[in-house]
């Protein structure tokens, strides 16, 4: 077996370890579906402020109009009653200017009712939205504490392991180095198998008694015939 095939076995282990920490890393979860909530309820929470100052706005319109109807209404009684007028056509249209008044304050009477129920109606929604809020909160930071652990986790082990393959790369000459990435890329990112039980551990074919000669005493590269990886035995 080549001499160098120990550490390049080796730095396969490494690269194995790297690429499965890797995959680890990019399926980890932000708590993005707990972060889509909190938005959710934020967004929701703004929509019900915007109706309230909307509704708080409207309701002072008509609270101002209704003083003025009120105003109105009092001027025209006054004159009404005071004798002043005495053409009964006038007396007439000033009695049914006083009942359109009227009608158009019950009305607005009714709006502001309407709308003081509404207003109260918004204030809890909001307070039941703030509650939410605080729980999905909770909830978001809770999860995306773990994915920050889990992710610190996952970089310090993949720190060594890089630590220990840069250890490796002086013991492995420049072309058997490029020799080793060329076959990782063709072949899935493992480019050295482990011989067990005279069974290429990558393909599981069997390892002929001439091979497994050969790998003990030769000091060459032999691949396997079946999946076309470097074939290593360690020893016995």
């Amino acid at each position: 077996m080549h001499p160098a095939l120990t550490y390049i076995y080796q730095l396969q282990q490494e690269d194995s370890a790297l690429t499965a920490l890797k995959r680890q890393l990019d399926s980890l979860d932000p708590a993005t579906a707990e972060k889509r909530a909190l938005t959710a309820l934020e967004q929701q929470y703004q929509a019900l402020e915007v109706k309230q100052h909307a509704l708080h706005a409207d309701l002072q319109d008509a609270e101002l109009k209704l003083k003025s109807l009120e105003t109105k209404i009092q001027q025209l009684d006054k004159k009404l009653y005071s004798g002043s007028v005495i053409n009964s056509k006038e007396l007439s249209a000033l009695e049914q200017d006083i009942e359109m008044l009227k009608r158009q304050r019950g009305q607005l009477d009714e709006q502001i009712l309407l709308g003081w129920d509404e207003m109260e109606s918004l204030k809890q929604q909001t307070e039941t939205n703030r509650a939410h809020q605080e729980r999905a909160s909770a909830a978001y930071q809770s999860q995306y504490q773990r994915y920050l652990q889990t992710k610190s986790d996952i970089e310090q082990q993949a720190a060594q392991h890089l630590k220990k393959r840069k250890a490796l790369l002086p013991h492995i000459e420049e072309a058997i180095l490029q020799k080793y990435e060329t076959l990782r890329g063709k072949l899935g990112g493992v480019a050295v198998a482990k011989v067990e039980n005279d069974i290429c551990a990558m393909c599981h074919t069997a390892i002929t008694a001439y091979i497994k000669n050969r790998l003990k005493s030769d000091s060459v590269f032999i691949t396997c015939e079946s999946c076309g990886r470097l074939l290593y035995l360690p020893s016995e």
